[in-house]
């Protein structure tokens, strides 16, 4: 994001006053920004006492370099909005999402306590609905349904189409409880909206659509976190080299080389992530077979090698969680459509919500 104009205009003005010498250009160096460094530099030269253009211009040769600034800072940002923006509903494209979850892992990561929640959801007999009335209808209840969810999410949530009919919305410092009565209000809200459409007859039509979702929590237990620190991500190795084997010496070792990692975060006292359950043995394996099983089958599909476990270590993040999201919604579509999935942690099984 660019500095304020006013902003880069005093530091201008600091640096002016040292006329155009090696420390005044180092400065500018410092300048992340390309348009800011260009603004600051131009501002420079227009100021410093060595600048050979007349004073009557440099008023009016100033305005002018504020002027084409703002307005590529104005075209920046636009250009920069629309490579996140979904061009049809208007909500996050992918790559955004993608950029948010993993953002939200390593913050969750660092922090120990944090947690957030990915709702996945997509519309009921969508492609029964565009071969009976057309992909242009098609496409105003895409539309449709963006708006409403764009009108329901609070501000720091992220609205994001995956794609085709597909939603995710990610809900940061939300719990799993949050996150359902986000999903059920969503829920309800979609369900008592009539869309108004054209079919491919040309006939007005109004209807109303449903959705299904899954929902998945992301707190200081949670699996994903074999993929943040090289012990993790080594032991996953392992697993997936040795065929699965979670009861072999090497396994073992590397299993109690993790583990002493939350024994050194405990004698931290004090620093966040020492402030994450350290797991037991029972459920480390339990995690280590689910991570694993599932970076395995990625690695075949994205035609990688093992080593790419440590490289890739936020898409496979990204994906897994994205997965289990998924696998939530199937869930419902196979249990009861029109209705919301999630894990229930006492029991660890799919469950539909219901509301009482």
């Amino acid at each position: 994001m660019a500095s304020n104009i006013q902003d880069l205009e005093e530091r201008a003005r600091n640096l002016y006053a040292k006329g155009l010498d090696p420390t005044t250009l180092s400065k500018l160096q410092e300048i992340d920004d390309p348009l800011d460094r260009l603004y600051c530099t131009l501002s420079v030269l227009l100021q410093s006492p060595e600048s050979q253009i007349a004073d009557d211009i440099k008023g009016p040769l100033q305005q002018t370099v504020s002027d084409s600034y703002e307005k590529a800072i104005k075209e920046k940002e636009s250009l920069e909005k629309k490579t996140i923006t979904d061009k049809l509903t208007g909500l996050f494209n992918r790559l955004h999402l993608e950029n948010t979850v993993c953002n939200e892992l390593s913050s969750a990561y660092r922090d120990g306590k944090k947690k957030f929640s990915v709702l996945l959801f997509d519309i009921d007999f969508f492609k029964k609905f565009n071969d009976t009335y057309g992909h242009t209808a098609g496409d105003t209840v895409l539309i449709s349904l963006g708006e409403i969810v764009d009108g329901i999410t609070r501000q720091h949530d992220i609205p994001c189409r995956y794609g085709g009919e597909e939603f995710v919305v990610v809900l940061p410092e939300t719990d799993l409880d949050g996150a359902i009565k986000y999903g059920y209000h969503l829920n309800k809200e979609i369900g008592n909206t009539n869309i108004t459409f054209t079919d491919e007859d040309g006939n007005e039509q109004s209807k109303s659509i449903n959705i299904s979702t899954g929902v998945t929590e992301i707190d200081q237990d949670d699996p994903v976190w074999l993929l943040y620190g090289k012990a993790g991500r080594d032991m996953i190795r392992n697993y997936i080299g040795s065929g699965s084997d979670i009861e072999g010496e090497d396994a073992a070792d590397i299993m109690e080389q993790y583990l002493s990692i939350f024994k050194r975060k405990e004698e931290d006292g004090d620093h966040p992530r020492s402030r994450r359950k350290k797991p037991t043995k029972k459920l480390l394996k339990e995690q280590l077979q689910d991570v694993g099983d599932f970076v395995r089958k990625w690695l075949v599909e994205k035609k990688k090698d093992n080593t790419s476990v440590h490289e890739s270590n936020q898409q496979i993040a990204f994906d897994y969680i994205i997965k289990r999201a998924d696998n939530l919604l199937y869930f419902v579509k196979k249990s009861g459509r029109n209705n919301i999935g999630y894990r229930k942690k006492e029991t660890n099984e799919n469950v539909l919500y219901r509301k009482d």
